[in-house]
């Protein structure tokens, strides 16, 4: 999986408050389905909140509105997940809702996930909506393919339009494609959504796999750490010899 994504100068948008005095943003209400989508939908923001963490101006969010009509604030929109580059994202987050035209520009990577109750809307009305917001890439992920009758699907707007973006089957049967939006590569593997790094040509790793791996680093460390103890002491037991030797052959009486 390799794929090279243009190089682009990051300009951060900055954030312009004009919302109603005293004007609260909702709180997302609960969907029937969660519990069939929160484990995926958990599992993608931490993955990439933690991926792009160095960066202040990416914002990762799961479940939070996205407001596309200054003149309405009740014209929202709720992705289970999406991204936006170049807005400053700590204030995002404190407004407690997107509002396209404070942030300055539409979020540049939106991701829903299946459900009985959700998957026409993804599939009919949040495809127009995406579009029509300017949101640059939609992707949608089915863990059964029971609901879209596949597992992976995205589109990149392509002049006010969407386009398909290609995948591919690996031997292994993963279906994969390249978001040009996340410089990622989105995997659909054994009913999870991975991320692929095409410019380390590694996996992203979720929280219970960065546990292990830490765990294991450390497992590692500490043996050889306790390799180190030991060629030590066999090198003071070693220096101590040498010592020993050169005291009695410094006692020992001349010719």
């Amino acid at each position: 999986m390799t794929a090279m994504l243009a190089k682009r100068d990051i300009t951060v948008i900055p954030y312009r408050a004009t919302l109603p005095e005293g004007f609260i943003c909702p709180e997302p209400d609960g969907r029937p389905d969660s519990m069939y989508q929160s484990p995926v939908i958990d599992e993608c923001g931490h993955i990439l909140r933690d991926h792009f963490s160095a960066r202040a101006d990416v914002l990762v969010d799961t479940g939070g509105f996205v407001f596309y009509d200054s003149g309405n604030l009740n014209r929202r929109v709720r992705p289970d997940l999406y991204v936006a580059h170049g807005v400053e994202a700590g204030t995002i987050f404190a407004r407690n809702g997107y509002f396209i035209w404070e942030a300055g520009k539409p979020p540049d990577f939106a991701l829903e996930v299946a459900s009985e109750s959700t998957h026409r809307e993804d599939t009919g009305r949040k495809h127009i909506l995406y579009a029509g917001m300017g949101v640059g890439e939609y992707w949608r992920f089915d863990p059964t393919a029971a609901y879209y009758g596949y597992s992976l699907a995205g589109d990149r707007l392509v002049n006010g339009d969407y386009q398909s973006i290609p995948l591919a089957t690996s031997h292994d049967g993963i279906v994969w494609g390249y978001s040009p939006a996340l410089n990622l590569n989105l995997c659909a593997r054994d009913g999870r959504l991975v991320f692929h790094d095409p410019d380390t040509d590694q996996y992203l790793l979720n929280l219970p796999e960065t546990k292990y791996a830490l765990e294991e680093r450390n497992a590692a460390l500490e043996e050889r750490n306790a390799a180190l103890e030991e060629r030590n002491a066999a090198l003071s037991a070693a220096k101590a010899e040498v010592e020993r030797l050169r005291e009695e052959l410094r006692r020992r009486p001349g010719p």
